[in-house]
């Protein structure tokens, strides 16, 4: 009788485990199917260039007072699973970070004021399969920020994408760049 309740209670670790692989698989999968877009930066207060990065040139907003630009991701879902859109996130470019610049808004509405150096948001936003919506991303001039004159960065960014009850996130294309200037020059270390 043992053995028959140890072989039941076998069977059903099993089956909870392989239900547990297969739904992560399937979640994995489902948002594997996010194809993003990056349209060039809109600006105002500045004139963006370009620098190279990574063998390719792409768009550099120099970091300038009264600097406010536009960025712009499309995801499109090119699977069959309707998926949500649950954030984004961008490093350096938080309540906390050090740069000369920072993300002033996020869809329309501002970032999470976490105290962290990432900007955040939180949301809800249908992406259903087959579909696409957009990643509207304001950012402007941080006075109080340090970005080394002539330095270019960039701020890696990513949209959590959920599936199945399973968040995850999604790299973003390196679109734009940014470029120290005069205004966003670190101030020289007294000692």
């Amino acid at each position: 009788m043992r053995s028959r309740a140890a072989g039941v209670a076998l069977v059903g670790i099993l089956l909870f485990v392989t239900g547990l692989l297969g739904w992560r698989g399937i979640a994995t999968e489902a948002t594997d199917a996010v194809r993003v877009d990056a349209s060039v930066p809109r600006c105002g207060g500045t004139e963006v260039g370009t620098a190279s990065w990574a063998g390719s040139r792409l768009p550099a907003i120099p970091l300038e007072a009264g600097m406010e630009c536009r960025l712009a991701y499309r995801l499109h879902n090119t699977g069959d699973t309707d998926l949500t859109l649950t954030g984004f996130h961008q490093a350096i470019s938080g309540p906390e970070g050090g740069a000369a610049f920072r993300v002033d808004a996020i869809n329309g509405g501002d970032p999470e004021q976490t105290g962290d150096v990432e900007a955040r948001w939180t949301g809800e936003v249908a992406l259903p399969a087959g579909d696409s919506t957009s990643l509207r991303i304001r950012v402007v001039f941080r006075p109080a920020g340090c970005t080394a004159r002539g330095s270019v960065l960039w701020a890696g960014s990513f949209a959590t994408v959920r599936a199945w009850g399973r968040d995850r996130d999604i790299a973003l294309p390196t679109a734009t760049l940014y470029r120290g200037t005069a205004d966003s020059h670190c101030p020289a270390a007294t000692g």
